[in-house]
C-alpha cells in the first residue's frame, strides 16, 4: 500500500508542470477488472514456454484474481500539451499475490509519457515521449513500449514515425559486450483511398548487436521480446493493412513480409527431443497473411477469419522461414490463444499467432448477437493447424504432426450499470495430434523440467471457462 501511495504522489508531481502551463483539465481514470477462471488443464495454460498436458489425468483448478489499472491525465485547455501516468496492479491471484492482510506490493508503472503539439505547425503534428501504448500492427507488435513517436495528419493522409527501445544495456567500457540495445525504427502512412476504403503501408526495422556473444533460441521462445539477451538480429518487416466497408459487408486485411538476419545463434531443440543444428547465422524470409470477411444484419454480425503465419520447415539449415512477432496479445480462441481473447487473460498458452517456430493456419467462423444495449452473446467455431509439421521424438519413435485441433467457444456479456460489465466465457479444444508434443508433466514451480510422455496422438482435450466483473471509469 505504501508503494501505491508513493506512485500516486510521483504522478501528481510529474503532472503539476502541465497544469501550470495554463488552464488545465485533470482527470483520473480506472479499469478495475475482476476475473475468475476454471480449466481442466491449468498445466497447459502456463504459456508455451512452460505449458504441459498431463495425458493421464486432469490438472484442474479454479482461480480468481484482480487486474486494476489507474491513470492520471492532465492537459491544457487547448489540448496542446498532455501528460499521462498509469499504474497497474495485476494479475494478483486470490490466496497467492493477495492473501491474508493484503497484497505483496505488486505494482508496476504501465504508462508514463508526455504528448504535445509541435509548435509552429499548422496541421496536426503531435509527439509522444516516454513509456506509451505502441502499435505497429496487431499481429506483430501492439503493447506498451518506451520511446519517441510522431503523428502527423495531412487531410486524408496520416503519417507516423517512431523509435522504440524494448531492451538494452548501458556501456561501461569501450567495446563492452554488454551493449545489446534492441532498437526499433518504425514508419507508417495511412490513407482514406475511397469511400469506405482505408489502407496503410508500414516499415519496421529492428536491430540488436551483442558484439559476438552467442545467443540461444528455444522454439517455444520464438518471439522477439524474448530475444533481448545475447542474440544479434537485423530484421525488416514491410506490411500493408486496411479495411473496406460497403453496406452491411466489411473486410479487414493484413499482409507482412520479413527479411533479415539472426546471427550467431544456437537453437536449443531439447524440448522436441531432436538434435540441435550447428551454431550459425540464419537468413530470415517469412510472411504473414490475415483477413476478415463479414456481414452485419441488424443485431447479428457474422465473421470469417483466416490467417497464415509462415513456419520453418527445416531447423538444420541456415534459412529461417518462420514469421516472428515482437510483443502481441492475439485474439482468436479461448483455449489456445487465450491472452487476447480470454476475460482471464493472464492464464493462457500462447499470445502470438503461431506455435513454436512452425507458424499457424487459423480458420474461424464467429457469430455475435447484440440482443440489446446491455446484452451481447456470441459463439465461434475454430480449426487450427501449424503451417509446417512439428517434428519431435519420444524414445526411439519419431513423429511429425500439424493438426492443432478443433475448438468451440461461446460468451455472454451484460452491462449491469453504465460502467460495470459482467460476463462469462466457455471454450473446449478437441486437441489435434500436434499438441501431443506438449504431453507430459512438470512440477508446481515455473522452470521445473518438462518430462515428456508422447505417443504421437493427442490424449486430452482442453476446457477453459472464465468470469468477469469489470468497472471502467
Amino acid at each position: 500500500m505504501k508503494k501505491f501511495k508513493v506512485l500516486v504522489c510521483i504522478a501528481v508531481l510529474c503532472l503539476v508542470p502541465v497544469m501550470h502551463a495554463g488552464a488545465a483539465e485533470f482527470e483520473f481514470h480506472g479499469d478495475m477488472n475482476n476475473r475468475a477462471g476454471y480449466s481442466n488443464h491449468f498445466d497447459f495454460l502456463r504459456s508455451d514456454q512452460e505449458g504441459a498436458i498431463d495425458p493421464d489425468s486432469s490438472v484442474s483448478d479454479f482461480t480468481a484474481s484482480i487486474k486494476y489499472r489507474f491513470w492520471f491525465d492532465a492537459s491544457t485547455d487547448d489540448d496542446d500539451l498532455k501528460g499521462v501516468f498509469a499504474i497497474e496492479i495485476g494479475a494478483l491471484e486470490f490466496g497467492e499475490e493477495v492473501d491474508f492482510s493484503g497484497d505483496e506490493d505488486a505494482v508496476e508503472v504501465r504508462w508514463g509519457y508526455i504528448d504535445f503539439q509541435l509548435p509552429g505547425v499548422d496541421n496536426k503534428a503531435r509527439t509522444r515521449i516516454g513509456l506509451q501504448p505502441f502499435t505497429v500492427n496487431p499481429f506483430i507488435w501492439q503493447e506498451t513500449a518506451p520511446g519517441v513517436a510522431l503523428d502527423m495528419s495531412f487531410d486524408a493522409v496520416d503519417v507516423q514515425a517512431a523509435w522504440m527501445r524494448g531492451a538494452g544495456d548501458r556501456a561501461f567500457s569501450e567495446g563492452s559486450e554488454d551493449i545489446s540495445d534492441l532498437d526499433s525504427f518504425f514508419a507508417r502512412v495511412n490513407a482514406e483511398l475511397a469511400e469506405g476504403l482505408k489502407g496503410g503501408l508500414f516499415v519496421l526495422y529492428q536491430h540488436q548487436d551483442t558484439d559476438g556473444a552467442l545467443g540461444t533460441i528455444d522454439p517455444r521462445d520464438y518471439h522477439i521480446k524474448f530475444l533481448s539477451e545475447g542474440e544479434d538480429l537485423s530484421v525488416f518487416t514491410v506490411g500493408v493493412d486496411g479495411s473496406f466497408n460497403t453496406g452491411p459487408f466489411f473486410f479487414n486485411w493484413d499482409l507482412m513480409y520479413q527479411t533479415g538476419e539472426l546471427e550467431n545463434i544456437s537453437f536449443d531443440n531439447t524440448f522436441l527431443g531432436i538434435a540441435d543444428p550447428a551454431d550459425q547465422d540464419y537468413d530470415l524470409s517469412a510472411f504473414f497473411l490475415h483477413f476478415d470477411a463479414g456481414v452485419k444484419l441488424n443485431k447479428v454480425k457474422l465473421t470469417y477469419t483466416f490467417w497464415y503465419a509462415s513456419g520453418d520447415d527445416d531447423s538444420t539449415d541456415d534459412d529461417l522461414d518462420a514469421f516472428i512477432a515482437t510483443d502481441v496479445d492475439v485474439p482468436g480462441s479461448l483455449a489456445l490463444l487465450g491472452s487476447g481473447t480470454s476475460f482471464d487473460d493472464d492464464n493462457y498458452f500462447t499470445e502470438r499467432a503461431s506455435v513454436l517456430d512452425k507458424g499457424m493456419i487459423m480458420n474461424r467462423v464467429a457469430c455475435d448477437y447484440q440482443r440489446s444495449d446491455k446484452l451481447t452473446l456470441g459463439a465461434a467455431l475454430i480449426y487450427m493447424l501449424t503451417a509446417e509439421d512439428i517434428d519431435y521424438t519420444q524414445g526411439a519413435s519419431t513423429f511429425s504432426e500439424n493438426d492443432l485441433g478443433f475448438e468451440i467457444d461461446s460468451y455472454v456479456k451484460y452491462k449491469l450499470f453504465k460502467n460495470l460489465e459482467v460476463g462469462a466465457q466457455a471454450g473446449y479444444l478437441w486437441a489435434g495430434d500436434a499438441l501431443d508434443v506438449y504431453e507430459g508433466s512438470r512440477g508446481n514451480s515455473a522452470g521445473d523440467a518438462f518430462v515428456a510422455d508422447r505417443d504421437g496422438s493427442a490424449d486430452e482435450g482442453i476446457f477453459v471457462g472464465t468470469l468477469r466483473a469489470r468497472f471502467k471509469f
